[in-house]
């Protein structure tokens, strides 16, 4: 009680010399401490190099704490004193990744701060909120006059395309009446958010995006991936069968490799995917030997799908395509490889059995 009776300059010197843990530390053994203490607390932090309360606040959603630093900080001088947190974000972006809705109110009453700031990768509160799915928080950060609603980050990508990526229906549905959102942006990638929402798995979403007719369903990626041969990669069957029977969705498309999606879903060893493909029509007869999904497409090295499904012993994606009778079992790749060296060499013996009967059957209809 002694340390209380001193005067409040006293005080203020003696409070200078404890690091901001001791002083936190200090408010909280008892209720006179507080008191005598927690304003010089508060204007310390806001005046000393790296100010903690307010990024503390920020982070963790105390609206109290959060009042009292802006306090301190406005007594100060302003929002030029105020720090940045992990990866250079500033507080409405620490509040509005936490989904803090509070605290961001009171920041965003605060003049001097940024609403379109931007973090070490390029990413602003809008960003981050709607990559979270805090709905409430981007729908405040909307109605801010200024906002830019359409943010790209350092790598490309939009608040739009984070949310896509995520899931966050929610947050997706509020961007459908912005008109200056690209619902078909591309990151670095040239990937767009039809793309990461296909690959997510997020069939809400995916069902939301091409509804707008804002997205090309036939984008293609800088290496020639459309959003059916990622879903085919992603092994998601219900994703495939969707696209499938999505009008401007390509099944016979080729990437800049030359591998169908038929080879991709093959090296991705996704039987009821490769199923799904092979019972699929109308693929441009100038992509494929037959109607519908080229059955026995190679890449650049040649490699058909068929070996691909040897090599890494899919089994069930073997005997798919060899049930086609539309496959060259011996075919040869430029290194030389058959889907029966491939099998005999990893030891899958369910496969060299399949090929074994599939060769005999092939002799015996030449014989005839």
């Amino acid at each position: 009680m002694i340390l209380l009776s001193l005067p409040p300059e006293l005080l203020s010197a003696i409070s200078i010399h404890l690091p901001p843990i001791s002083r936190a530390s200090l408010l909280s053994t008892s209720q006179a401490h507080r008191q005598s203490f927690e304003y010089i607390h508060y204007r310390q932090d806001a005046q000393a190099e790296n100010p903690a309360a307010l990024i503390w606040a920020s982070e963790n959603g105390r609206v109290e704490t959060a009042r009292k630093a802006l306090a301190a900080i406005s007594d100060g001088g302003g929002a030029h004193s105020i720090p940045r947190g992990v990866d250079g974000r500033g507080v409405l972006s620490l509040a509005a990744k936490g989904g803090h809705e509070g605290v961001l109110q009171l920041l965003l009453a605060m003049r001097g701060l940024d609403v379109n700031e931007r973090d070490d990768h390029g990413q602003t509160p809008l960003s981050l909120s709607s990559f979270m799915g805090h709905t409430a928080v981007v729908a405040l950060l909307l109605s801010v006059p200024g906002v830019n609603p359409d943010p790209v980050d350092n790598y490309g990508r939009s608040a739009l395309s984070l949310a896509a990526e995520a899931g966050q229906m929610g947050v997706v549905e509020l961007f459908l009446g912005i008109e200056s959102v690209d619902f078909d942006s591309r990151d670095i990638d040239g990937q767009s958010p039809l793309w990461f929402a296909v690959g997510g798995g997020h069939m809400e979403v995916v069902n939301l995006l091409i509804g707008t007719g804002r997205a090309d369903v036939g984008m293609r990626d800088r290496e020639g991936n459309t959003p059916l041969s990622w879903a085919a990669w992603k092994g998601n069957p219900e994703m495939v069968s969707y696209l499938l029977g999505t009008e401007g969705v390509d099944p016979g498309s080729i990437t800049t490799k030359g591998q169908t999606v038929l080879e991709i879903a093959a090296i991705a060893g996704n039987e009821e995917v490769v199923r799904l493909l092979l019972d699929t029509e109308g693929v441009d007869p100038v992509l494929c030997d037959t109607e519908g999904v080229e059955i026995d497409t190679n890449d650049d090295d040649h490699t058909s799908s068929l070996i691909f499904a040897a090599n890494q012993g899919y089994e069930g994606v073997v005997r798919a395509l060899l049930e086609t009778g539309r496959v060259d079992g011996g075919h040869v790749d430029t290194n030389g490889d058959t889907a029966m060296a491939e099998a005999l060499w990893h030891g899958h013996l369910g496969i060299v059995e399949l090929l074994s009967d599939w060769e005999e059957a092939r002799r015996l209809k030449e014989s005839k």
